[in-house]
């Protein structure tokens, strides 16, 4: 964002409370970050006007800031994951033919799960999806929360929801800056001089300047390393605590290890694709006969039971080759 005590000074002489969200949400724009809501505005405004000193509203625009580039930095790395509007058009019809008409959650369910791993969206699909629930949803009252807990548990930039748009599904909220500043933890970089580092190292500046660069690096044929493991990373949660019961789907664990298994072919085998967790020595592993890859063996008789749950023949496939011959 802008320089923070260039912002205090303009938020000062500002005329109005209308003035100083314009101002704030210039100020987040100009550093190149996606715009701000009002809403969000709005909560930094009364974060500044409840700091008792000037040396933390300071603190609280700086927060801000790192939160945002953090956030944003993570946007660009899953965005290639997400779905395609087509396909989000589609399920409009779908969700709002579906409430109106009592349709069992159990439908836009197994809709989304033919998308196979094309079936994770943003926050902000989530969204559009949930409102045409609740617009069709009859008088007498639906299984609007069963619908809204389909949708959830498919939306990959989790750090996204926002409490007033999802009122109604508190249990999958927590995926803060906190988070992903844990999830950086994880990630390391080969610096200019040779060295591994962890991407925590970095501020929130220089990650979203290294994710940003990898987009151009990729058009010339050069992998996204980067953005590669952070999508990793979030993808290794997927399905862990998304009360996938009430989501009627056993497939989302799984469409997220081939995403993460597709990641890994480029890189080390040595990583399980279902916990993202490495394979080490002493380890009960599994291991695929066409490929090679291995996976651990508690991980992979999990996700071979939720392959299953539907189809009781169905041959488990290597999430990394898709090879049945294991």
């Amino acid at each position: 964002m802008s320089n923070p005590e260039e912002v205090l000074a303009a938020l000062a002489e500002a005329e109005s409370a209308g003035d100083q969200l314009d101002l704030i949400r210039k100020a987040w724009g100009s550093a190149g970050i996606v715009e701000l809501s009002m809403d969000e505005a709005a909560a930094i405004l009364k974060r500044l006007g409840e700091a008792c000193s000037r040396s933390e509203q300071l603190a609280v625009l700086t927060r801000g800031s790192e939160e945002r580039l953090l956030s944003c930095a993570f946007d660009v790395a899953v965005g290639p994951l997400i779905m395609s509007q087509p396909q989000l058009r589609l399920l409009l019809k779908l969700v709002h033919h579906g409430v109106a008409s009592h349709t069992h959650p159990r439908t836009v369910a197994r809709a989304l799960d033919a998308l196979e791993t094309g079936c994770f969206m943003s926050a902000a699909q989530a969204t559009q999806l949930m409102s045409a629930a609740t617009a069709a949803e009859p008088a007498s009252g639906s299984r609007i929360n069963e619908w809204w807990h389909v949708v959830c548990a498919r939306v990959l930039d989790k750090w996204n929801l926002k409490e007033a748009e999802h009122s109604q599904i508190a249990c999958y909220y927590g995926w803060d800056c906190a988070y992903l500043s844990r999830v950086l933890r994880h990630v390391s970089f080969v610096s200019d001089g040779g060295q591994t580092c962890s991407a925590a190292s970095l501020t929130a500046a220089e990650l979203q300047a290294r994710v940003l660069g990898e987009q151009s690096a990729a058009e010339q044929g050069n992998p996204p390393e980067m953005s590669r493991q952070l999508q990793n990373r979030v993808l290794s949660h997927m399905g862990k605590a998304d009360h996938l019961s009430y989501s009627h789907s056993s497939c989302v664990r799984s469409y997220a290890a081939q995403l993460i298994a597709r990641n890994l072919c480029s890189g080390s085998s040595d990583t399980c694709a279902i916990c993202l967790d490495p394979c080490q020595n002493g380890c009960a592993l599994w291991t695929c006969k066409r490929c090679q890859n291995h996976l651990h063996s508690t991980c992979h008789r999990e996700w071979a039971k939720k392959k299953t749950e539907d189809d009781a023949d169905e041959e488990v496939p290597c999430p990394y080759c898709r090879s049945t011959e294991n």
